[in-house]
């Protein structure tokens, strides 16, 4: 890896807000089936495109969820990609309050598969207007595996650090590191 940019609002004793970072890898990744690129062009850019997701039934995926088992002795990591579809729900249905609707995305799997401990960065998928976008990414905040139990998952809201990430992007493409 080159470069591991954090946002600028990541907070590490909660890591509530801000909990976004781009990557600038040292060479090109072999793409294939699994591994895809995904420019700017589909990410989610205002909360307009994302708010009634949760409205769209089956509308979303969360491909390439993590560890079977980690603990002090061992990690087991899945040999196929894994991969569910979540039930959207309304941000306050999880997190309540204005502050926290505009940062995260909510969903609910009722086999209780989720994406929490260990997963962050896991990204939510979601098709909207026939186009397949990135919506958000696990949250990495431990503060919130209260909801492992109950088949919920949080997601960083990508439109929130929509442009933010597009300033970074730009910068990084120019090889001109701007903190």
């Amino acid at each position: 890896m080159k470069l591991f940019l954090q946002h600028p609002k990541l907070d590490p004793t909660n890591g509530i807000e801000g909990d976004v970072a781009l990557l600038q890898l040292e060479n090109e990744p072999e793409l294939g089936e699994r591994v895809k690129t995904f420019g700017l062009q589909n990410l989610a850019k205002s909360s307009k495109e994302d708010k009634n997701i949760h409205k769209k039934k089956g509308a979303c995926i969360v491909p390439g969820y993590g560890f079977i088992k980690w603990d002090k002795f061992q990690t087991l990591l899945p040999t196929t990609m894994r991969k569910y579809s979540p039930a959207m729900l309304k941000p306050s249905v999880c997190t309540g309050g204005e502050y926290f609707k505009k940062l995260f995305l909510c969903a609910f799997n009722q086999d209780l598969t989720n994406t929490c401990k260990y997963d962050g960065g896991t990204p939510l998928l979601c098709k909207s207007k026939g186009k397949t976008k990135l919506y958000g990414v696990t949250m990495g905040a431990f503060g919130f595996t209260q909801y492992c139990n109950s088949g919920q998952s949080l997601f960083t809201r990508i439109s929130t650090y929509y442009d933010w990430i597009k300033k970074k992007t730009r910068s990084l493409q120019n090889e001109k590191i701007e903190e």
